[in-house]
C-alpha cells in the first residue's frame, strides 16, 4: 500500500474531526491529505496542481477567518476574551454528550466565562455569550462545509479501493466500516 495514500486518509479523517475540535486545524490537515493524494501513485484520478492551489487559498482564508471572526463577533456583542475561552472549554467538555453537548457546552462556557471572569451582570454576559456562540457556530460550520467539500477529493480514492478497505478494517474496529463510509460518500456526493 502506498504510504501517501495511508497518510492522506489519516489526515483527511483527522481534518474532519478538527473542524469541531478547537485545537486541531481541520481544513489545513484535510488539505495536507489532498497533497498526499497529489503525490500518491495509487490515485484513480490524480489531483491537478490547479485544484491543489485553489484549495490552498481556500484553506488559508478559512484559517484567517477562524482566528479573526470569533474575536470580532465577541467584541461586537460586548464580550471579552473570557467568553471566547469559556466557549472553547465548554465545547471540549461537552464532547461527552456529542453533538448537543458541544453546542450547549460552547454557549454555557461562553456565558460562564463572561459572567464569572469579565462582567458580573447576567444580561450583559448573556449577550456576549450569544455573540461568541454565533461566531463559534459560524466558523465551525464554514470549516465543516469546506472540509466536506474537500474530502470527496481525498477520501473516495483512498477508501473505495479494495486494498484501502483492508487497511481500514485493520485500523478501525468496525466490521463493515468501508461500506458505511461508501454509503456516506454516495449520499453526500
Amino acid at each position: 500500500m502506498d504510504f501517501a495514500a495511508i497518510a492522506g486518509l489519516v489526515l483527511a479523517v483527522i481534518g474532519l474531526a478538527g473542524c469541531f475540535l478547537p485545537v486541531i486545524p481541520g481544513p489545513a490537515l484535510s488539505w495536507l491529505g489532498l497533497l498526499c493524494l497529489y503525490f500518491s501513485d495509487k490515485a484513480d484520478q490524480p489531483v491537478s496542481l490547479t485544484t491543489l492551489l485553489v484549495w490552498l487559498a481556500v484553506v488559508l482564508i478559512l484559517t484567517v477567518l477562524d482566528y479573526v471572526l470569533p474575536a470580532r463577533m465577541t467584541r461586537r456583542a460586548g464580550g471579552h476574551k473570557a467568553a471566547e475561552r469559556g466557549a472553547a472549554i465548554g465545547m471540549v467538555a461537552g464532547m461527552i454528550f456529542t453533538p448537543v453537548g458541544m453546542v450547549a457546552g460552547s454557549f454555557l462556557g461562553a456565558f460562564l466565562g463572561e459572567y464569572l471572569f469579565a462582567v458580573q451582570d447576567p444580561l450583559t454576559a448573556l449577550k456576549a455569550a450569544a455573540g461568541t456562540f454565533l461566531a463559534f457556530l459560524l466558523t465551525t460550520g464554514i470549516k465543516a462545509i469546506a472540509v466536506m467539500i474537500l474530502s470527496p477529493d481525498v477520501l473516495p480514492d483512498f477508501l473505495m479501493s479494495a486494498k484501502m478497505s483492508q487497511v481500514i478494517g485493520i485500523l478501525v474496529p468496525f466490521k463493515h466500516f468501508d461500506c458505511i463510509l461508501y454509503e456516506i460518500y454516495t449520499i453526500t456526493a
